[in-house]
């Protein structure tokens, strides 16, 4: 089997009929993959939404485990894949129309990339794309990914081999509840040495305007700064293995960006209450080579938190 694809179950019984509909849609023989719908406790219908769908095709497998959280519904769904690839999709998102046949054959084709990375869209326009980045028939480490401008931290669009997450422990931090899909992600681009690039429509985010993560509070900023602790103790105890530093320096980073904009965009809270909640000591990096931009911005981040936090709140307000 080549590919594996992993959907986490959450009340999201109005989203996932067209999630699944867009996996089934594609044309592709159900011997050649497997869809896990991982159910995280979920307390609405959606369960039987899949026993619906279970009853019409064959290779859908329902995973039970109490309400844990994302992270633990993916590496559950991940402990029993059988693919030699395997997709995270949110229920709430949807496979682009016909990508997957294609997607497939050039899977096969592949001796052993570590992730291969597709381009995916935003409520089936806004386009994120490689292309001006990165060829096509070439391999990448994770260091001259990030130097050469791929710097979202998301697993949405990127088939992962399996194989490789299980030789180096890739999992999803299950401590980390805001920007899980960063710290994957980028666990992977510190031991990668064969990452390749299609050019090919995999993936459509859909939107949700309940989404947690159209909300700003202080429940969210008190969410994300533990998440910023649990990274730093996990990149500290990366620090002795083999992989690229840089990598580790920009998962602290990022968790950190995001944070700081976050708060700038949360009713009565700002820079004193970071400071109180003791993120300054988060903010030191060992400054590994880097494109000039994001060298200069970690660099800026570590040497005055302060004035970091101020550019970017001059930054916010002028938009």
């Amino acid at each position: 089997m080549k590919l594996s694809i992993i959907i986490p179950i959450y009340n999201v019984e109005a989203y996932l009929p067209a999630c699944l509909d867009s996996v089934f849609a594609q044309g592709l023989d159900e011997d050649a993959f497997e869809v896990l719908c991982v159910n995280d406790g979920t307390p609405d219908d959606s369960v039987q939404i899949i026993k619906n769908y279970m009853a019409l095709h064959k290779n859908i497998v329902l995973v039970e485990q109490e309400n844990q959280g994302v992270s633990v519904a993916r590496n559950n769904g991940l402990s029993r894949a059988k693919g030699d690839y395997v997709l995270f999709l949110d229920s709430d998102d949807k496979l682009s129309d016909n990508s997957l046949c294609s997607i497939y054959k050039k899977l096969e084709a592949n001796d052993g990339a570590d992730a291969v990375i597709c381009n995916f869209r935003r409520n089936g326009s806004y386009f994120y794309c490689w292309h001006n980045l990165f060829a096509e028939a070439k391999d990448y480490n994770g260091e001259q990914i990030l130097n050469g401008g791929l710097l979202y931290g998301s697993v949405m669009g990127v088939c992962f081999n399996r194989a490789f997450l299980e030789s180096n422990n890739i999992r999803f931090l299950t401590g980390v509840r805001n920007g899980e899909d960063t710290c994957f992600m980028l666990q992977c681009m510190f031991h990668a040495t064969k990452v390749r690039f299609l050019n090919a429509d995999l993936y459509n985010v859909v939107s949700r305007p309940d989404s947690a993560s159209h909300s700003f509070t202080k429940e969210r900023i008190d969410c994300m700064i533990e998440s910023v602790k649990v990274v730093y103790d996990f990149r500290k105890r990366l620090m002795g293995c083999s992989g690229n530093r840089m990598v580790l320096d920009y998962m602290i980073y990022t968790m950190l960006v995001n944070l700081v904009k976050d708060t700038l965009l949360t009713p009565g809270l700002g820079y004193t209450y970071l400071c109180k909640a003791g993120i300054k000591k988060y903010c030191k990096f060992h400054i590994s080579p880097a494109t000039y931009y994001l060298r200069s911005k970690m660099l800026l981040l570590s040497s005055s938190f302060f004035l970091f936090y101020f550019i970017r709140r001059v930054s916010t307000l002028l938009r």
